[in-house]
């Protein structure tokens, strides 16, 4: 896929200026407006001559890496269907985005409030891309190791409050498009809503991959039931 942003008229020589605008609105756009940026330019910028003066300058790449950081950005010059001219634009993309910081610390599987954080704007270029950034994040959510005051929150320090328990009891619904079957198990890992666990019938040295319905009830859909099996 190809963008065309902007059409240059009567000119042989490409302005280094258009390039930059070019580069700058494609990658705000792969942003987004959630995340603001602030754009650099890095080495010296390309003399492209064209032997037409109607021409388009475009980002010829269908994937690139995260808008984060050093980023090389391949740019064309095309003329009716012909390129006339190709470059590599080099920019460096700080970003900036509102996060969760701890306003105090926070002791390993302790639930996370809302009363625990604040969020700050700050520069996110050298963060990881799972820092929270909505209070929505924290719903259900524990951490999992000891978390010390003003620090950036991410995702990877957080994880679902269990609401089942090694050892606990808990009915196995194996579930078809027409019919539903039921078995008593014995829960070996702790999980939360969502999480695939490991369970094992009652009565049986059956284990089974199913996931967590409720603090009673833990679901297998036949037709992923192959796929998910633990292996012997």
């Amino acid at each position: 896929m190809a963008i065309l942003v902007w059409t240059g008229v009567e000119t042989t020589l490409v302005d280094n200026a258009k390039i930059k605008s070019v580069v700058t609105e494609f990658v705000h756009a792969k942003l987004g407006k959630m995340n603001r940026a602030i754009i650099e330019f890095h080495g010296r910028m390309p003399n492209i001559a064209t032997r037409s003066a109607n021409y388009s300058i475009r980002v010829a790449a269908d994937v690139l890496p995260e808008m984060k950081g050093y980023v090389s950005i391949p740019v064309e010059i095309v003329s009716g269907k012909r390129v006339e001219g190709r470059a590599v634009i080099s920019v460096y993309c700080r970003t900036f985005d509102t996060v969760a910081v701890t306003i105090r610390q926070i002791q390993r599987h302790e639930q996370i409030k809302q009363e625990d954080i604040t969020f700050k704007e700050i520069e996110t270029t050298t963060l990881e891309s799972d820092v929270v950034t909505s209070v929505l994040d924290l719903a259900g959510k524990r951490s999992t190791r000891i978390i010390t005051a003003n620090s950036i929150l991410r995702q990877g320090m957080m994880e679902r409050i269990p609401v089942l328990k090694q050892d606990d009891r808990v009915t196995i619904a194996v579930r078809s498009n027409y019919s539903t079957v039921t078995a008593n198990g014995i829960v070996e890992e702790d999980g939360g809503i969502g999480d695939f666990i490991t369970v094992q019938r009652v009565g049986s040295h059956q284990r089974v991959h199913a996931q967590v319905v409720d603090a009673r009830t833990v679901e297998i859909r036949i037709d992923e039931f192959n796929r998910r099996q633990p292996s012997r």
